[in-house]
Formats: C-alpha cells, sequence, structure tokens
C-alpha cells in the first residue's frame, strides 16, 4: 500500500480509523453543519488493496460539537465508544489521565 492511492469514498470523509481486524475502514460522512454518519468499508485480504463500497452504520451528528474524533472501536470490533457533549455550556466537565500512577504511588510510600 505504500506505493498507491485508494479513493475510499468520492464525497470524501472525516476522522478515519481502522477496525483492531484490520478487516474494516471506518469514516465521518458529512461536513460541519450538515448530517454526519459513521460509514463502514470492507477491506477484502490477499495480494492487492481491495475494498468494498462504504456503507452507513448510524448517525453520529450528536457527538460532533467539536473538532476532532470522538469515536473508537472496542478492541473485539464489536462495540463503538462514542463520547457525547453534556450541555451546551462553556464549562464542560473535563477528564484527567494519570499514567503511571502506581510509580507515584510507589515514590511516596517509605523506603522498607
Amino acid at each position: 500500500v505504500d506505493t498507491g492511492r485508494w479513493e475510499i469514498s468520492p464525497e470524501g470523509g472525516l476522522f478515519p480509523f481502522w477496525s483492531r481486524s484490520g478487516r474494516e475502514l471506518f469514516f465521518v460522512a458529512g461536513t460541519i453543519g450538515s448530517a454526519r454518519r459513521l460509514m463502514t468499508v470492507q477491506i477484502e485480504p490477499g495480494q492487492g488493496f481491495s475494498y468494498g463500497k462504504p456503507q452507513p452504520l448510524f448517525d453520529v451528528s450528536p457527538y460532533y460539537e467539536s473538532v476532532g474524533r470522538n469515536i473508537d472501536i472496542s478492541p473485539d470490533d464489536k462495540r463503538f465508544l462514542v463520547i457525547k457533549p453534556v450541555g451546551r455550556s462553556r464549562d464542560r466537565p473535563s477528564l484527567v489521565v494519570i499514567s503511571h500512577w502506581l510509580d507515584d504511588v510507589r515514590a511516596k510510600l517509605p523506603a522498607r
């Protein structure tokens, strides 16, 4: 695939991502201010790059008030995680992710 380019959707698309299996490509169809749908394209395994026609899955318009991808697929390729905006306020809730938190806890414990 490094030597070619393929037009998957003649209407374009936003925020593409792959299924965990690599057999489906997902993207959001639609433009800002219009209805947006999550689309799927089946990818055919084989020597070359072969793909099917884009198919709509469901409406994701309520989840796209801001820029960026607000959706992902579960590791088993059976469910989607979608972040839905809360309310219309500018004071949106925040999410803090702490990586390596156990190292911080260990550093604060008394030495043994």
